[in-house]
């Protein structure tokens, strides 16, 4: 763009008036700089002369723009916990706005900048590609990845996180909505409702407990419809805008969760408080069982010493304990530890020993006892404890009983 007038005035001088390409290159220069003073001998030439002026300030104002933005990110850095952020420019400028004064945008060119922390929101490839070109300097920063296909589990680096807004918005679903009053409030026997329709549809509809809408072409048409077939039936709406539903008539059994919103949320991607009880408990693992002091400096260092599929399996463990303060509050039990009854303590023990199971489980572990004897063999993904609560030993049930002690206590205020 910025050559538009340099041609034209070439063209004007070369083709219209005539003059050597030499000197018509040197007086289209001189346009950039208010130098040319002659009455201009044609139109082309004209408007060269005025636009070369616009483009030299624009380009000034640009430069500018860029030293003043490459200011304020380097005052940033230096200032506090900055994080730089790259990506597409909607969720790039959206979350920069959202962390406030310590968010630097690093822009839509993937160039490196300075910044405490790091957060890629580009599509996948992008985020791995960038990761990989800079995987020195990132050395010692946390990054965080955005990602729909890598488990987080499967990272090394205690460093990088990854994260995929889908699943932080079901799970922040889930947290919020528990069903644990539902299944208290109809006996723990609850309707699963799967949507195929048809008359065996409608018949599971009418008796479903909760449902779920979830994005999709024509959403608010299949309202409507599970609207007019229902009657007293309320339904959860997963929209990116809650555009029409309020038009539908029985809106007031619309339950409309614009999880995009909740999922982008700064505090939900970087997930500070869950890293930081998990570290924690980790933490206090490593004093219990291998009188590691407990410190800051410490915590790094043993966070550091895992792998990840025990990292998250303790991300796991401290988001859990969130449900299980919440089923105890439900059912009115004492969050003191030591006034629970031996039946409660027997329940809840069974239930994080089922919780253990279905992490590893859901990672392809599977009951084995190793050659060597060991409780575990990681590389044949086998433990020995993969079994039916009632069939562990009492060392073992009593072993989930002192975790259920010890989060209790360490996360007293959760």
């Amino acid at each position: 763009m910025n050559l538009v007038p340099f041609v034209m005035g070439v063209t004007g001088f070369t083709v219209l008036d005539g003059q050597p390409v030499v000197d018509s290159l040197f007086l289209s220069m001189e346009m950039y700089f208010l130098n040319y003073s002659d009455s201009p001998p044609n139109i082309l030439i004209e408007i060269a002369r005025w636009t070369a002026p616009l483009m030299t300030a624009s380009g000034v104002l640009m430069s500018i723009s860029k030293i003043r933005g490459r200011i304020l990110q380097l005052l940033r850095y230096y200032r506090g916990d900055s994080i730089a952020v790259y990506g597409d420019n909607i969720h790039r400028k959206e979350m920069v706005q959202a962390l406030g004064s310590c968010g630097i945008d690093a822009g839509e060119d993937w160039e490196w900048v300075k910044a405490k922390k790091y957060l890629l929101l580009g599509n996948e490839d992008e985020n791995f590609r960038f990761y990989g070109q800079h995987r020195e300097a990132f050395a010692g920063h946390t990054v965080y990845l955005k990602s729909e296909n890598l488990a987080a589990e499967g990272i090394l680096d205690p460093h990088l996180r990854l994260f995929c807004p889908e699943e932080t918005a079901a799970r922040l679903y889930w947290r919020r909505n528990c069903l644990y009053e539902t299944s208290c409030a109809h006996g723990h026997r609850l309707q699963i409702v799967f949507l195929g329709f048809e008359l065996l549809g409608e018949k599971l509809l009418e008796s479903a407990d909760r449902i779920l809408l979830l994005p999709q072409k024509g959403q608010l048409g299949m309202a409507g419809k599970l609207l007019a077939s229902t009657t007293g039936t309320a339904f959860e709406v997963f929209t990116v805008e809650d555009d029409g539903f309020e038009l539908l008539s029985g809106r007031e059994r619309l339950h409309v969760l614009e999880w995009e919103k909740e999922a982008w949320n700064p505090a939900n991607v970087l997930g500070t408080e869950i890293f930081e009880h998990a570290m924690k408990l980790n933490l206090h693992y490593a004093h219990l069982y291998g009188d590691v002091e407990e410190n800051s400096e410490n915590m790094e260092l043993e966070w550091g010493k895992l792998d990840g599929f025990t990292r998250y399996s303790n991300v796991s463990a401290a988001d859990y304990h969130k449900i299980r303060v919440h089923m105890m509050k439900t059912d009115g039990w004492s969050m003191d530890v030591t006034s629970l009854s031996p039946e409660q303590m027997e329940l809840l023990a069974e239930l994080e020993h089922i919780r253990w199971c279905r992490y590893h489980q859901f990672h392809n572990w599977r009951m084995g006892i190793p050659k060597n004897g060991a409780r575990k063999d990681a590389t044949l993904r086998i433990h020995k404890d993969l079994i039916p609560y009632d069939e562990l030993t009492e060392e073992e049930k009593e072993k989930d009983k002192g975790n259920i002690r010890m989060l209790l206590k360490l996360f007293a205020e959760s």
